[in-house]
């Protein structure tokens, strides 16, 4: 192989990599052994070609990527020589004779990645993520080709077995995805790598699962995120960016609050405490620690829905607690926090476009399905350390779906009062979702999807943070990765107290809110029909679910309500 090629190998390569982590956070190739063995089951190239080339794994047509079979010891070349791009092909075709419209697909096992070439020849837009069963593979097809622009682009993203690290983002490669694209089992690599192969496949199954589910619900929620935020706007004009509040507590103890069932015994186990940590609830967890006496300093909330309001409505004085919330909140939401609101946004969804056009903006916080997940972001913002959860269950501990002390404490009572039993309630609750059991320490646990996909959310949101993570819940299933078990007594015992707590504030420029007023004094009319609204604003009406006629009344409402304050 002369020196130009090796050059323009190593150039692939590093350029691959570098665009694979600007565009998902994931070093493609990261942890890749260059030497590797002839032991069986173990990869090696075999035939001519420089050893540096060759030592790592790489393939171009010249040198045959190959695998032996553990269970025959037969080796098997992983492409047809010389015609790997028309055996890519003739495989793409087969997999789409059942879904020819497919937006996207998933290889597992892609070997030096001309399957990625027949994409290209056939769509300009489909998708593809490759979960890699053999590591050096990846290193392999980053190097023999220039897959820059379609990284870029969010058209590939790639994983390596055997631990696939950033499988919990993979479904973001399937975002807007409205059908279940058709996976792809290369039979040489899975042969040779059985374990990592099925690994693979239950990770595609989930990343797609996730996939549609997040579709479903950007579908059901990306209305009240566009009319929320705008019946905000007040707010946004006048209460603080939940920016402000980043780095605002470095390497001081900060105590993370869900409403799982342990959340009680928690509450008392953090008493003694109080003083020497910072506490952030979860808006579900709000009353119950208010009850217990133990003031947050922070609450959290993301949900627009309006059943998500009843946690932050009609609540005891709560003076010394601010909330954090996401912009697209129920109004009422907020209505107990004037001048002690912090708002951000969890992404660009409509009509931040149209606001930032204004120069209004807010900081972004981490969503994951779960309130809690965003509060453990506020903590890692907030620069805390250690981070520590309680009522982190997720899971139903002692056959409760929540702790004691939420809004569904008046539910259950007033349902007692009628004849049933509170744990007939709770059992009703609990079988609304499907039943998962894990074991834990000897121990069976109980649990549901949603709840391991908040799970596995955490693990992904710690294995990010550079602080210390302890889960002192002393229940459930919040175990693994970078999360420690730890108990409050020891981790709070001999810290110090803390000084009160100063919050800055940062509301918007008076240029930015006359900016503002102006853009809302432009807003086209919504009356006549949808193309006097913002086009991206009709598209969300059309695709919501279920379909709701009042949508486009509601945003009269809104218009007009934002004229009046815009003019005042």
């Amino acid at each position: 192989m002369t020196a130009p090629v090796i050059a323009e190998i190593t150039e692939n390569l590093q350029a691959n990599r570098e665009a694979h982590r600007a565009r998902w956070g994931i070093d493609p190739c990261a942890e890749v052994t260059a030497a590797r063995s002839n032991a069986v089951g173990d990869p090696t190239v075999r035939g001519g070609g420089d050893s540096r080339i060759a030592g790592s794994g790489f393939s171009r047509t010249a040198i045959p990527l190959q695998l032996q079979i553990p269970s025959s010891g037969a080796w098997h070349q992983v492409h047809v020589p010389d015609r790997p791009l028309d055996e890519a092909r003739a495989w793409l075709a087969d997999a789409l004779r059942r879904t020819p419209d497919a937006a996207a697909i998933c290889v597992i096992g892609a070997g030096a990645g001309w399957v990625v070439d027949a994409v290209e020849e056939l769509s300009a837009e489909m998708r593809v993520l490759i979960l890699e069963p053999e590591a050096s593979f990846c290193a392999a097809m980053l190097a023999r080709r220039d897959c820059r622009a379609l990284i870029a682009a969010g058209r590939l993203m790639m994983l390596h077995g055997p631990a696939f690290e950033g499988a919990p983002n993979a479904w973001r490669l399937f975002a807007r995805l409205s059908a279940e694209p058709p996976v792809l089992v290369h039979p040489v690599i899975a042969l040779a790598r059985r374990d990592a192969t099925v690994a693979a496949a239950r990770l595609a199954r989930k990343a797609i699962a996730d996939a549609l589910a997040n579709e479903r619900a950007r579908r059901r929620f990306a209305a009240p995120y566009l009319l929320n935020t705008l019946r905000n706007v007040p707010a946004l004009a006048g209460e603080s960016d939940a920016g402000v509040l980043f780095n605002l507590c470095p390497d001081v103890p900060v105590v993370i609050a869900g409403a799982g069932p342990s959340l009680n015994r928690n509450l008392e186990e953090l008493r003694p405490y109080r003083d020497r940590a910072i506490l952030i609830v979860a808006d579900t967890a709000l009353r119950p620690s208010l009850a217990a006496g133990l003031v947050p300093d922070f609450v959290v909330a993301v949900d627009p829905g309006v059943a998500n309001a009843r946690h932050l409505t009609r609540l005891p004085a709560c003076p010394q607690t601010v909330i954090v919330a996401e912009a697209s909140v129920q109004s009422a939401s907020l209505e107990s926090f004037a001048g002690r609101t912090f708002l951000y946004r969890v992404a660009a969804h409509q009509p931040w476009p149209w606001l930032t056009a204004s120069g209004l903006d807010v900081a972004t916080l981490r969503a994951w399905g779960s309130v809690l997940i965003t509060a453990f972001d506020l903590g890692v913002k907030l620069g805390g350390s250690p981070l520590i959860l309680i009522g982190a269950d997720l899971a139903y501990t002692g056959g409760q779906p929540y702790c004691r002390g939420t809004v569904y404490e008046d539910d259950w009572t007033a349902r007692v009062a009628t004849g049933e039993s509170r744990e007939d309630i709770w059992r009703g609750a609990i079988a609304m979702h499907r039943a998962v059991v894990e074991t834990h320490a000897g121990e069976s646990v109980a649990t549901a999807p949603h709840l391991v996909q908040f799970r596995d959310g955490l693990l992904h949101a710690a294995q990010s943070s550079s602080a210390r993570v302890i889960n002192a819940t002393g229940a459930g299933i919040l175990r693994g990765g970078r999360i420690e078990q730890g108990t409050l007594t020891a981790l709070l015992a001999t810290a110090p107290p803390l000084p009160p707590l100063t919050l800055p504030r940062r509301p918007p420029a008076a240029e930015v809110v006359a900016n503002l007023r102006a853009a809302i004094r432009d807003l086209p009319g919504v009356r006549s029909g949808a193309a006097s609204m913002p086009e991206a604003w009709g598209e969300i009406f059309a695709e919501h679910l279920p379909p709701d006629a009042s949508l486009r009344e509601q945003l009269v409402a809104i218009r007009d309500s934002l004229d009046r304050w815009a003019r005042h």
